[in-house]
């Protein structure tokens, strides 16, 4: 299988990634103002939180924070985000 190079976007609603965070299995703990905050387990028993702040646009430094925080590498990201 032949995979296709893809190029991530710069930016990205807070609503898309709180989908992608569904798929790699987070839950929605709370809100805290301004940010919600999501609880994800893999499978070694380790619990990530990941505090996603609600701006119409997350980019830059505060989206790869969001991705550092779930505990997937970026890969499996962006994976999730294009399946």
């Amino acid at each position: 299988m032949v995979f296709k190079k893809r190029r991530p976007p710069k930016s990205l609603n807070w609503r898309e990634i709180e989908k992608i965070l569904f798929k790699l299995g987070a839950v929605f703990v709370g809100d805290n103002g301004d940010h919600k905050k999501y609880k994800r387990t893999d499978e070694h028993g380790y619990s990530y939180v990941i505090t996603l702040p609600t701006y119409s646009d997350v980019f830059g430094m505060v989206l790869d924070s969001t991705i550092r925080q779930s505990g997937v590498s970026k890969r499996e990201f962006w994976d999730a985000y294009y399946n």
